[in-house]
């Protein structure tokens, strides 16, 4: 029994720890909303898939797993995720996500 990616990200979302979600009073960012962040901000295709999984809490595992990158190329789409938004870490990216 194999799930496939859809499968996994849904079983995944169900069983999302409390870090990996919203605090509350904040609303989850949209697909819109960090589409356009991303195309402000310069972002190429992939690195846009990549900050729309780490702006809802996904793991860089996760991600390496859910796109099937190694870990240095999401080690690297990361740190230019960071660079051209202008944050330094995880906890700015959803602050400035979450306009905090």
């Amino acid at each position: 029994f194999k799930l496939t990616n859809k499968e996994k990200t849904s079983a995944a979302e169900a069983t999302a720890t409390p870090a990996a979600t919203p605090a509350a009073g904040h609303a989850t960012p949209t697909s819109d909303h960090l589409i356009a962040l991303a195309q402000e901000n310069g972002l190429s295709p992939r690195e846009t898939e990549v900050f729309m999984l780490l702006a809802r809490g996904r793991s860089r595992s996760f991600i390496q797993q859910e796109l099937v990158l190694a870990d240095g190329t999401v080690k690297t789409h990361i740190s230019r995720i960071y660079q051209k938004l202008g944050v330094s870490g995880r906890q700015e990216l959803i602050s400035l996500v979450l306009g905090t």
